[in-house]
């Protein structure tokens, strides 16, 4: 890599036959942009990639973040496959705008989220021991969730305090379940978009910025049979008047 390592910008190292050593990596200092699957050697020399703004650790179990620490301009970042992992640091990447968590064993809740004030995007899939979300309501920025795949999650009542909302993305969390209906405290699901038609229509309308590859993903989900997704309902109570924008995805009742 030294012919590269003045001018390279992305590099992704997958999973090999052997463990490779990252020194060399670590010489590329104009890296911005990092994919790493099941390598760890020598993962301490990466201290010196000052520039990296996108990560991304597949099969890469770290005790916490501290190793990360030193990617101060840090915007998105994917762990996933992994083992047991404390995110209690997640509050000191100032820059940080996206977290894409999955399927990290053993992981019990994912309070930490809370910390990380400038997160505009939070997907979390396959976590199937966290029951509830923080509080997210000091997370000003933050416009778009996506779930998926979490068997145990049980409320998500806590999303409706967060400010900025734009798009909600609940999928198979069979857990969920309808929230107690007080009188007329509970708007309609089609309220949530503040328009009366089917919650999956308007996409294109609803997230212009979005790209292609991501509307086209959405589109193709087919909803797990038996999903319980009424516990949105809830939500439109707190967003009917303060987010009439927001869209809203989710499993129907069938």
């Amino acid at each position: 890599m030294r012919h590269v390592a003045n001018s390279l910008k992305e590099f992704t190292l997958a999973n090999t036959t052997g463990r490779l050593s990252l020194r060399p990596v670590a010489t590329c200092a104009q890296l911005e942009s990092l994919h790493l699957q099941r390598q760890t050697k020598n993962f301490d020399v990466l201290r010196s990639l000052t520039r990296l703004r996108y990560l991304r650790l597949s099969g890469v179990s770290l005790p916490d973040l501290s190793a990360l620490l030193p990617f101060e301009k840090l915007q998105s970042l994917f762990l996933g496959f992994c083992g047991p992992l404390n995110l209690d640091l997640l509050g000191r990447f100032p820059e940080l705008e996206a977290v894409h968590f999955i399927k990290i064993n053993n992981l019990l809740d994912v309070s930490a989220l809370r910390l990380a004030r400038s997160l505009k995007r939070i997907e979390l899939q396959w976590l199937p021991h966290v029951e509830t979300l923080p509080d997210l309501s000091e997370l000003t920025s933050l416009e778009e969730v996506e779930i998926s795949t979490m068997k145990s999650l049980r409320d998500v009542s806590s999303i409706a305090k967060v400010p900025a909302l734009r798009f909600l993305g609940l999928w198979d969390c069979k857990a969920l379940t309808p929230p107690h209906q007080e009188g007329s405290q509970a708007k309609p699901l089609m309220h949530m978009q503040g328009q009366n038609r089917h919650p999956h229509a308007g996409d294109q309308e609803c997230h212009k910025d979005r790209t292609h590859d991501r509307q086209q993903r959405s589109r193709s989900r087919v909803p797990p049979r038996g999903v319980a997704c009424a516990t949105v309902m809830m939500l439109a109570h707190f967003h009917s008047t303060t987010t009439p924008g927001l869209c809203c995805r989710t499993n129907r009742l069938r």
